[in-house]
């Protein structure tokens, strides 16, 4: 058994012994303990404490002139020892008075006991013991490393302070943290190290505070806040899908698709000819930077009749230009005679800052009609209502269609279109509306 870190005083207390364990008959051999190692010519003389347990044998008597013995002493013993503290230098008396001490540690007696059915006999002896705190980690909070949209490494060193260490990361948005990295040894050294932890998963564009975390048997230390903020978020290509046409005429067609911006400011336009190298491209149009997939309906013309088509669609923002699949489509050989539907653009109405009423008028002309409205920031217009059967009168009716999801305060182009069964297609004037503000 090893005391940790004994500071002892020697005095006479009282005229006593005490006896730990066992008590044992035995042979009496005097040792003597004076700092200086005279001991007043007694012998055999020690200048430590510890030096004269090391040779005492069993029945021994230890005395201790009254010093101060600041030792660690190794008390693992079979012997049947006493010490004998307050001797003078010369071990010619013992003092009758406890000695008294300086110093803010405690004063007690304490008792000591050998291994193996041995004992240590302390007799008039005061121990003065004096336990040293272990020192907690010393740790410092250093500069993220390695910072991208969503991940980051966290630095620091860490000082174990002679006691074995762990440390830790705390991090998250704000200073109460919220998250912390597993648990890592320092070791138990005296110098610094290094404590790098990676954390991942970030969420891009975004400060985040952290520190170092160690903590030893001397207690926990905490090192000071320190921020980094993750790299901007990643722009995402456009999400594209060709879609099949919707109608299709000797010359002209509407070609159909989806896209979706993924968040970033996007364009797009159709690729379109007779082989898959196509040759001509619709107008470049805006599909906003929204993050939700939107619709878009071109009409292309001056095609030839009876000819197979290729088209694709094609959308641009700052992550990349993607491509739809290719599709095809036959263009009609014959178109009987006749003029087609009228039809008639009007007013829209019930306009609000996302929403309005769009409105115009259709006489199929005796044949089979599906009117819809065309619509769009532009008159390339880029989205289109869904079909309504106007049937197959003579008589002019009133064709109508509820937009909603509209940007407010803005201008909006539409017309009215439409097909009859003979592939006759006929479209309106182009009109204009602005929605309200907020």
């Amino acid at each position: 058994m090893k005391s940790k870190h004994v500071l002892v005083l020697l005095t006479v207390v009282i005229s006593a012994i005490l006896l730990l364990g066992e008590t044992f008959a035995f042979v009496q051999t005097i040792l003597y303990v004076e700092p200086l190692g005279s001991c007043g010519g007694n012998s055999p003389c020690y200048s430590t404490i510890q030096e004269a347990i090391d040779d005492a044998v069993s029945g021994g008597v230890i005395r201790i002139a009254k010093e101060r013995y600041d030792e660690d002493l190794d008390l693992d013993l079979s012997e049947n020892v006493t010490l004998e503290g307050g001797w003078d230098a010369s071990f010619a008396a013992r003092s009758e008075t406890p000695g008294s001490s300086t110093d803010s540690s405690v004063n007690g007696t304490m008792t000591l006991s050998g291994d193996e059915g041995g004992a240590v006999i302390l007799d008039d002896v005061v121990i003065v013991t004096v336990v040293t705190q272990d020192t907690p980690p010393t740790v410092t909070t250093e500069s993220a490393t390695s910072v991208t949209d969503s991940s980051a490494a966290l630095n620091g060193t860490v000082n174990p302070s002679g006691s074995s260490a762990t440390y830790y990361f705390q991090y998250g948005t704000t200073t109460s943290y919220g998250a912390i990295t597993s648990s890592t040894s320092a070791g138990s050294g005296t110098s610094n190290v290094s404590a790098i932890e990676p954390v991942s998963g970030l969420t891009c564009n975004t400060t985040y505070h952290y520190r170092l975390v160690a903590t030893n048997s001397g207690g926990t230390s905490y090192g000071s806040d320190k921020m980094f903020t993750t790299s901007s978020c990643p722009v995402t290509k456009p999400t594209v899908t060709t879609e099949s046409v919707t109608w299709v005429s000797d010359w002209a067609a509407f070609l159909n698709a989806t896209v979706n911006p993924n968040g970033s400011s996007t364009t797009y336009y159709f690729q379109y000819g007779t082989t898959t190298s196509y040759g001509a491209i619709t107008s470049s149009v805006s599909a906003g930077s929204g993050k939700s997939t939107i619709s878009v309906s071109p009409l292309v013309t001056e095609l030839s009749p009876g000819t197979t088509y290729h088209y694709r669609l094609v959308a641009i923002n700052s992550g990349g230009t993607s491509y739809g699949s290719d599709k095809t489509f036959l263009t009609l050989t014959f178109i009987a005679a006749g003029a087609g539907p009228t039809v008639t653009t009007e007013s829209a109405t019930s306009v609000t800052d996302s929403s309005a009423a769009l409105n115009g008028t259709v006489n199929p002309e005796g044949i089979s009609t599906t009117y819809y409205f065309q619509y769009g920031t532009t008159t390339n217009y880029g989205a289109i209502t869904s079909g309504t059967s106007a049937g197959e009168g003579e008589s002019t009716i009133s064709a109508s269609a509820l937009l909603t999801g509209l940007s407010p305060n803005t201008t909006f182009h539409y017309r009215l279109v439409a097909i009859d069964t003979l592939g006759k297609l006929s479209c309106g004037s182009d009109k204009i509306f602005k929605t309200t503000g907020l």
